[in-house]
């Protein structure tokens, strides 16, 4: 009796009765005939004459020969090992390359495949509570998947997804890089805005320079309209503010006298040597030549009094020397 798990081209799907009579392991020396391959998934060809428990064809015991339909021959466990218990041969040279070894086949692949499948498990649907609490869950892996660190859960069966940087859904370093560029880009813009400001200011105050020509221009020959009264009357206005002591002017003025003397105070203190500005020591330089002035006028008027003081002095001794001369 033949197990056949296919049925080959040109056989039947049971043993084939032999042309000799053979025994349950097979014939003494007689041939075969057109049969299923005994746990075969194909049947290659197997002509020619057997022994005991096998025939003259150097197929081998093994796991090797593909799921192909031929044309071969065999019955129960004799007729030849070569093609009985088929899963190939350790020997065979036929169709080598469809399955490869049963024990040889690389387990890597598969096993990134099945991390590949609970990671995108463990994003997109995890199963761990049974209710709206998992998509919560799946939320909190996707951040943790995003960022390159943590663990996710996803199934009461199997182990949580250790997330690391080398996982095709991190995105922190992309982010990262992406928000110093803007950064940077934020900087530069301010710094050119606040450039084109100054130039608008500058082109402003220029255009209204040429309005003002080109409006006394248009102006003259014209009497004075009440509009422009009330203009100059505000302008006055605000001219006023500005002059007042207690106003911009005076506070400005102020602060320009405080930063004098800070930078001032700041350079003593840095090269203990005065500075003094040219204005200011040219102030100096008139109070104390009107000084001088004054005190050379001061000095002309005393020598003069000295001078009348002797000439007093001159006139009482002869007026004594006279009145004794007359009373003696």
């Amino acid at each position: 009796m033949a197990f056949n798990f296919g049925a080959p081209s040109g056989t039947s799907g049971t043993a084939a009765a032999p042309a000799a009579p053979a025994g349950g392991f097979g014939g003494f020396g007689t041939t075969s005939t057109t049969a299923g391959s005994a746990f075969s998934f194909s049947a290659p060809t197997n002509t020619g004459t057997t022994g005991l428990f096998g025939g003259t064809q150097n197929k081998g015991f093994g796991f090797g020969t593909g799921f192909g339909t031929t044309t071969g021959t065999s019955t129960g466990l004799g007729t030849g090992l070569g093609t009985g218990l088929g899963f190939g041969g350790f020997n065979t040279q036929q169709q080598q390359t469809t399955l490869g070894g049963l024990f040889s086949q690389p387990t890597q692949a598969p096993a990134q495949s099945n991390q590949l499948i609970h990671t995108a498990s463990a994003l997109s649907a995890p199963t761990l509570l049974g209710d709206e609490r998992d998509a919560i869950l799946a939320k909190w892996n996707q951040l943790q998947a995003f960022w390159g660190t943590g663990k996710g859960y996803f199934n009461n069966n199997n182990a949580p997804v250790e997330f690391t940087q080398e996982n095709p859904f991190c995105r922190f370093k992309i982010i990262s890089e992406d928000i110093s560029e803007l950064q940077k880009n934020q900087t530069t813009t301010m710094a050119k805005i606040a450039q084109y400001k100054r130039k608008l200011m500058d082109l402003s105050h220029r255009t209204l320079q040429v309005l003002i020509k080109q409006e006394i221009q248009r102006k003259s020959g014209y009497a004075i309209q009440a509009d422009e009264e009330q203009l100059r009357v505000q302008l006055d206005t605000i001219q006023c503010e500005l002059n007042a002591p207690t106003q911009f002017k005076g506070r400005l003025n102020e602060l320009m006298s405080q930063i004098r003397m800070q930078n001032h105070f700041g350079a003593v203190k840095s090269e203990e040597r005065y500075y003094i500005d040219a204005d200011l020591l040219r102030e100096i330089k008139q109070h104390l030549k009107q000084q001088q002035e004054g005190l050379s006028h001061l000095i002309s008027i005393i020598k003069d009094d000295l001078e009348d003081i002797k000439l007093v002095e001159h006139g009482l001794n002869e007026t004594i020397h006279t009145r004794g001369g007359v009373f003696s």
